[in-house]
């Protein structure tokens, strides 16, 4: 079939629930019509369509979800894609499309896709997706706020990332925010020290949140995250050591979504080690500081992870440098210009080396400011705060 407004030639199939209209190939069709056992949960109203023809909208504008196959090496396919996204934007449209990858994924849900699905279908995978994606997309259609996103990622081990992501977290909560508190999660499913240094051993985990799933609302997050004596919210590592790569990325996602919805600000304690889901939460984070310390070993992993950045078409203006633990002489902070020569970058903030201070206000599970009132950190911590708080109002670069 051909021209520029294809509409249906075979029957509908499947059961009595949503109706979708499905826009492929006739051998696409031809497969998932082989399923039809399958398909008891939906109503699918198949359209056979050629790579070069159009979609008649009139004819699939009663369904309830929309599934367009899409060839990523056909720009006629992708730029109808577009049309038919701008053109129905009350409809919950799902790309079908030959081995999906990560990059793709995000491509297309950046045009508005509501999600993408594996070709040749697979009658199982077509159910959930079409009942997820519906209410997906009638939960998109109620104004909701979410809140910013800060993650906070460490160039090498040891450089005290989880000092400044605690510390900012406790900062960033002292300013107005339109959710409610601030939030801080650890994402060092192995390894993260985040409750340790809050003294929160009776909060839950991310991992904990993705298990509950459907059960999650605000009064759910707040009893796995209770609050420290600064009313931030924690989130700890798990109590038991899994394998990062055992993390499903679209439970992540939904975590972080609903964090967004139930608090003002996020603050993510990135692992030492990347992954799909972590590279996936970072393009997602509104802000990510990038802490550093000023030796040149480390300086090479900060300007490594630069790359990785870019790798991922992280903008660079989303992207803070935090210089950590920088030594103090004569009241004036050493080798931060050296440094930011090196890497061609300026830093966010320069945070001074606490010594012994730190150390002990981290055995103790409390900040720094606990242990002692003023210090060179806190003050500089707190003007970085201010700077985030006022980049994510008004635009202004950090």
């Amino acid at each position: 079939m051909s021209g520029p407004g294809a509409s249906a030639t075979t029957s509908p199939f499947g059961g009595n629930g949503p109706v979708v209209a499905v826009c492929a190939s006739a051998k696409q069709l031809a497969l998932l019509e082989r399923q039809v056992d399958a398909l008891a949960r939906i109503l699918v109203v198949p359209f056979p369509l050629g790579s070069a023809d159009g979609v008649d909208q009139t004819s699939v504008a009663k369904a309830s979800v929309f599934v367009l196959e899409v060839d990523p090496a056909d720009r006629a396919s992708v730029d109808r894609l577009i049309r038919m996204r701008k053109a129905m934007p009350a409809t919950a449209l799902i790309a079908a499309v030959e081995n999906p990858d990560l990059t793709l994924t995000r491509t297309l849900v950046r045009e508005g896709v509501t999600d993408v699905i594996a070709l040749p279908f697979r009658a199982d995978e077509l159910v959930s997706a079409t009942l997820d994606a519906m209410a997906r997309h009638a939960q998109a259609i109620v104004p909701v706020t979410l809140a910013p996103v800060i993650g906070v990622v460490r160039s090498c081990g040891g450089c005290g990332a989880t000092t400044v992501a605690t510390h900012l977290a406790h900062a960033l909560n002292q300013f107005s925010w339109t959710n409610g508190p601030a939030i801080v999660a650890d994402l060092d499913l192995q390894f993260g020290e985040v409750g340790a240094y809050l003294d929160s051993s009776r909060s839950g985990s991310i991992t904990d949140l993705m298990l509950a799933h459907d059960r999650i609302d605000r009064e759910f997050l707040y009893s796995m995250a209770p609050p420290t004596s600064g009313g931030v919210g924690v989130l700890s590592a798990p109590a038991t050591i899994n394998s990062i790569e055992s993390v499903n990325v679209d439970d992540m996602l939904f975590v972080l979504d609903q964090l967004r919805r139930n608090y003002g600000v996020v603050v993510l304690d990135f692992p030492s080690a990347w992954s799909n889901w972590a590279a996936s939460l970072a393009v997602l984070s509104d802000i990510l500081l990038l802490v550093t310390p000023v030796a040149l070993s480390g300086l090479r992993q900060t300007k490594r992870t630069l790359d990785l950045f870019r790798t991922l078409e992280i903008p660079d203006e989303k992207v803070a440098i935090v210089a950590n633990r920088v030594e103090r002489k004569l009241f004036r902070l050493v080798g931060t210009s050296e440094a930011e020569a090196a890497i061609g970058r300026s830093f966010a903030a320069s945070l001074s080396d606490e010594g012994d201070q730190m150390v002990r206000a981290q055995e103790q599970g409390v900040l720094i400011h606990s242990i002692q009132k003023k210090t060179s950190f806190s003050t500089a911590l707190m003007k970085l705060a201010q700077s985030i708080h006022v980049q994510l109002h008004s635009g202004q670069l950090l």
